[in-house]
């Protein structure tokens, strides 16, 4: 069973164009006579469609397309809309849904769809497992024109959203993770989840200990149990209700001096978070004059606009916001822990009243203060509760810290050391071949063991045999992603081979490799420039010629426009907690 593109239609409500894109079973091609007539477009707005982030230039984001997607599963038709981050999703001829983000559950009901198992864990303090977006899934069946070449597993933006993806993204798709992996990884976050909400417990614990420490003096009395007995006896009339009193108002002193302690915490990070949000409005008013700010570290465009620094003052309204509230938490909290201290002062000035009335000497000659006795007897009462507490937190982190490893060990043995060595094998070997055919000699593979291998690719050889070199990698994934089965395969799309400017017989290697070496039920979809050497290819596939004005056009503008409203207008919101009509017609 695999996945295939069917129909592509794209709708420019600015330009009041549009068209529409029919692509077959199994080869098929997108030429044109020079290199800028929406190639690249054509087949970025495919996986855009489908909640990707392809790269587009900005004659094309100013179109601000509508894109429609018919593909396939096996015997099952899909039809998936995309309009900004608003996608519908549903079975052709059923029922569609809208989700208002890529993020959630659209990704895990398109993940459902392709059987992609891979869970990564979100960035943040939190140990979450989520579910990424399509790109993820796709990223070893698209060559981009722009990206791919010099950097595979790179052909769309915003994959930084992850912190350390690549390694397990890889390792799924080539067979070396199983989808069993990730659900017992579910598990060890779950119980990550757990210590690190008991951590928490053990911290305001340890902050309360503190606390009995700093109202209650040190006594070195020493009493054993049947001395204590006689002497509270003989004082349990007045005494006893005064001494779960004082007991009662130093647990709730704790409780109330720990919140406080952890809201100033939390005022501490949320006035941080003000002024942040105020340094980045004031960068972005003063010293970015476009609309668009590159990141520094991962290159990604980020949204300048006027509507986006809005945003960002927006943002801090609402920190400023959570600031006033906390401050206010504590000023109650100020007044709840001055009126316990108050009403601590006044039962230990009874005590004292009663110790005065009660002091005595036993028969061996030594005073006991009731208010020594009591003050331990409630000290020790406090603290014998919140240790309690600490011990049985700490166990449950022990027992998940013990449930971790043994999964960690299971996950370890789901694959054989001889199935990992399996793969390699196979995988060497493909890429060894297709090097061969593609007459890369070149490059160096001697380094190449493994699908995670790929920056050892680069870096001998020229240029053109590094793109060759890059499409052998890209191959080798390809096919092993059919050999180890993890997932649906996806088709293979590859834009524009003839990098580096190939020799004539390179080029004709090239297009025969992906004529006889993609799997016999794989769609496969090349993007080029018209070319004697496409001549065997194109008897074989469906030919999309495109020219400078067929990307879009005004006549079918209506026609699919309608459509395209029909599908919209047919679907429903139910998911993400979004309301309301959805896309334009």
């Amino acid at each position: 069973m695999n996945l295939k593109f069917k129909r592509l239609v794209l709708v420019s409500d600015t330009i009041k164009s549009a068209n529409q894109f029919k692509f077959q079973e199994r080869f098929n091609l997108i030429t044109g006579k020079n290199n800028s007539i929406g190639k690249s477009s054509l087949v970025k707005s495919i996986y855009w469609a489908l909640g990707c982030e392809p790269e587009f230039d900005e004659t094309w984001n100013s179109l601000d397309c509508k894109a429609l997607l018919e593909f396939s599963i096996g015997e099952n038709c899909y039809v998936v809309v995309r309009t900004h981050n608003l996608i519908v999703l549903g079975v052709v001829g059923g029922t569609y849904h809208k989700y208002g983000r890529i993020t959630g559950e659209f990704s895990e009901e398109f993940s459902e769809l392709v059987g992609f198992k891979a869970k990564l864990p979100k960035r943040g303090d939190d140990p979450v497992l989520d579910t990424p977006p399509p790109a993820y899934y796709f990223l070893p069946f698209y060559i981009d024109q722009l990206r791919s070449w010099t950097s595979p597993w790179n052909s769309f933006q915003n994959l930084a959203q992850y912190a350390k993806w690549k390694q397990p993204i890889v390792k799924y798709h080539t067979g070396y993770l199983s989808p069993e992996h990730f659900e017992l990884e579910e598990h060890i976050f779950e119980y990550e989840a757990e210590k690190q909400e008991a951590n928490e417990e053990i911290k305001k614990i340890n902050t309360a200990i503190d606390i009995v420490e700093r109202y209650v003096p040190k006594s070195n009395l020493a009493l054993t149990p049947e001395k204590f007995e006689e002497i509270t006896k003989e004082v349990k009339q007045e005494l006893g209700e005064l001494a779960e009193q004082q007991e009662l108002l130093l647990s709730s002193l704790c409780d109330l001096q720990s919140s406080k302690y952890h809201l100033e915490n939390q005022l501490e990070i949320a006035t941080r978070a003000v002024k942040e949000i105020e340094s980045d409005y004031q960068f972005s008013v003063e010293y970015v004059d476009s609309d668009e700010l590159e990141c520094p570290l991962c290159g990604t465009a980020h949204d300048n606009s006027l509507a986006s620094r809005a945003s960002i003052l927006s943002d801090k309204k609402q920190a400023e916001d959570q600031v006033l509230f906390i401050q206010e938490e504590i000023s109650a909290l100020n007044v709840d822990i001055e009126y316990s201290q108050t009403q601590l002062e006044s039962a230990r000035l009874r005590i004292y009243e009663i110790n005065e009335k009660y002091g005595k000497k036993t028969d061996d000659k030594e005073k006991y203060n009731l208010t020594d006795i009591v003050d331990s007897f409630s000290s020790q009462s406090v603290q014998r509760n919140v240790e309690y507490t600490k011990i049985i937190k700490q166990a449950l982190c022990k027992e998940n810290t013990d449930k971790q490893k043994e999964l960690k060990k299971f996950q370890k043995r789901l694959l054989t050391n001889d199935r990992k060595q399996e793969l390699s094998d196979f995988f060497t070997g493909l890429i060894t071949e297709f090097i061969e055919k593609l007459n890369s000699k070149g490059v160096n593979l001697s380094k190449v063991k493994h699908p995670t291998d790929y920056t050892k690719l680069f870096g001998s050889g020229g240029a053109a045999e590094g793109t060759r070199a890059a499409l052998a990698y890209q191959m080798a994934v390809f096919r092993q992603i059919y050999y180890s089965r993890n997932e649906i395969p996806a088709p293979l799309v590859i834009d524009t081979p003839n990098q580096q400017e190939q020799a004539n017989q390179n080029y004709e290697r090239i297009v025969n490799l992906i004529l006889k070496d993609t799997p016999s039920q794989s769609q496969v979809i090349l993007c080029g420039m018209d070319s004697q050497y496409l001549k065997e290819y194109k008897k074989k596939a469906n030919v999309i010629t495109l020219d400078e004005g067929k990307l879009l056009n005004r006549d079918a503008y209506i026609k699919l426009s309608k459509e395209v409203s029909q599908v919209v207008n047919a679907a429903q919101y139910n998911y993400n907690g979004v309301t309301g009509s959805g896309l334009s017609s």
